[in-house]
């Protein structure tokens, strides 16, 4: 099956509501049934972090030929840390590398925004962290969790079934550097950063870049000059006829 795999926009909402339903018979095929209603608040949050995945441009869709949505990848910030909230294929589009290339576009994105990928899913089915773990996640122990992920697995365990089933996994990415914060200098009371666009910036700190700032011997040459000019520029001006029209 051909397909591809396009950004997502605030409008696909329902789309991904609809995919992933789809995508969760699978799950009651294994025993592992979850009927709420659309107005319960875990289904309202879950809505609400894909609208503002989408809003950001941080989720993906996968279409057919037909430009039919068959799958999403749905990603978010947790702590400023990268994380894939939610990954579903229509069953009846499984086991064609969709989600396979879903996964390796928003590792393409978690490596922009972060060190790391994170997740979430079950331990036990052959399709969750098996697959995750062919593709180079491991399982991360309670420890290493942020609150925010530790918020979620609590949401997720008081509401999906077999909670203890639950595993958070994590990809890293070798090599990446995080940039370093800008250095500030002190102007009045406030601490701001200083602009890289200037070439002693970088190489010294706050008080040195201020002092390269200031006038050296040739710019106070030039303001001891200035008033002399300006002097020459207010004198009365000499009236000279135009070539046109002179007499």
């Amino acid at each position: 099956m051909a397909f591809s795999i396009r950004a997502g926009v605030a409008a696909d909402l329902p789309t991904l509501v609809a995919l992933d339903d789809d995508a969760c018979g699978l799950y009651a095929e294994a025993g592992l049934r979850l009927d709420l209603p659309s107005d319960h608040p875990f289904a309202v949050a879950e809505r609400a972090s894909w609208r503002r995945s989408l809003e950001h441009g941080w989720s993906f869709l996968a279409v057919d030929d037909a430009r039919a949505p068959v799958g999403f990848a749905a990603c978010e910030l947790v702590d400023g840390a990268p994380y894939l909230d939610q990954l579903s294929v229509r069953r009846a589009s499984m086991r064609q590398g969709i989600g396979r290339a879903l996964l390796a576009r928003a590792i393409t994105w978690a490596r922009v925004h972060g060190d790391c990928l994170w997740l979430n899913t079950y331990d036990h089915l052959p399709w969750n962290r098996p697959f995750y773990e062919r593709e180079g996640f491991v399982v991360a122990t309670s420890a290493e969790w942020s609150p925010g992920m530790s918020a979620i697995v609590a949401d997720q365990r008081r509401v999906l079934p077999a909670p203890d089933l639950r595993v958070v996994m994590r990809r890293s990415f070798a090599g990446y550097r995080r940039p370093p914060p800008p250095p500030l200098q002190r102007v009045g009371r406030d601490l701001c950063p200083i602009k890289q666009s200037h070439p002693a910036a970088a190489a010294q700190p706050p008080r040195a870049f201020a002092d390269a700032c200031r006038p050296g011997p040739r710019t106070q040459a030039s303001q001891r000059r200035r008033p002399r000019r300006q002097t020459l520029l207010n004198q009365e001006p000499r009236l000279i006829p135009s070539k046109v029209g002179a007499t």
